[in-house]
């Protein structure tokens, strides 16, 4: 909400109150939110400790919060890894063209939510290559004007706006330690042995 306050000491007259009185009506009224603030984006893992890249598996929760219709373009997830240490993520794009941004659209009436679950580290058009470590794991969903206008034709089965902003999920850790479970089982072998 904006709020305006101005000086009364330079308006004169019945006029002069009246039009600052309707100034400050058209200002104090609600601004209607923009579209991304009717969505919010989770991310959860059922295997926040892996070993193996192909096994591991993440779920993105979007919700509609808004009052009205919206159409998500699920291409325009990405993930967002922030070492914590050492290590480092790296996204490769696939060679060719990309995935059209409208694959896999759907629509979400308010209060509605989905689910997409994620394997492996493919991620939409190409994939990622990490260090093991450990990380902070976010999702984002950046949808912008120009996208959504050329999404608009290919989605109208929906019968509802496609969703356009930048919204960011908070963050999960997930650590990938390759062979960290044969240390394990080594570790009480020797010490069984002992």
């Amino acid at each position: 909400m904006f709020t305006a306050s101005f000086g009364y000491s330079e308006v004169k007259g019945l006029r002069g109150r009246l039009a600052m009185i309707l100034i400050g009506v058209t200002f104090a009224l609600p601004v209607s939110a923009a579209s991304h603030a009717s969505l919010t984006i989770r991310v959860q893992s059922s295997t926040p400790n892996y070993e193996d890249p192909s096994t591991f598996n993440f779920s993105v929760i979007i919700q509609n919060q808004g009052r009205a219709a919206f159409v998500v373009l699920p291409q325009a997830l990405r993930r967002v890894y922030t070492a914590v240490g050492s290590g480092s993520a790296e996204y490769s794009p696939y060679p060719g063209p990309p995935i059209h941004p409208w694959k896999g659209a759907f629509a979400l009436q308010p209060d509605e939510s989905r689910v997409l679950t994620f394997v492996g580290m493919r991620d939409g058009d190409g994939v990622w290559k990490i260090e093991p470590g450990r990380y902070e794991l976010g999702v984002t969903l950046s949808v912008s004007g120009d996208s959504a206008k050329a999404a608009e034709a290919q989605v109208a089965q929906f019968g509802a706006t496609v969703w356009q902003g930048n919204i960011e999920s908070a963050a999960i850790p997930v650590t990938y330690m390759p062979g960290s479970r044969a240390h394990v089982s080594d570790h009480f072998q020797h010490t069984a042995a002992s």
